[in-house]
């Protein structure tokens, strides 16, 4: 199935500016997390796993963007 060409810019331009944004967010929880001790607790702990793991999936998604160029 071929893709237009504005409809792929488009796309391309929202998943990099939604990553850019989510990855921002995710790091400063994990560095919240690991700098301040009150938030060393297991909902914390599980909080920042979350972010990490969130964060592997919206890297992943750079990876299929390229894949659309091609």
């Amino acid at each position: 199935m071929e893709i237009s060409l504005p409809l792929l810019m488009t796309v391309t331009v929202a998943v990099i500016l939604f990553n850019c944004i989510g990855l921002f967010g995710n790091i400063n929880v994990i560095v919240a997390t690991l700098r301040n001790r009150e938030l060393r607790t297991k909902a914390g702990s599980l909080m920042a796993i979350l972010c990490s793991f969130q964060s592997m999936c919206l890297i992943s998604e750079l990876i299929n963007i390229d894949a659309y160029w091609k």
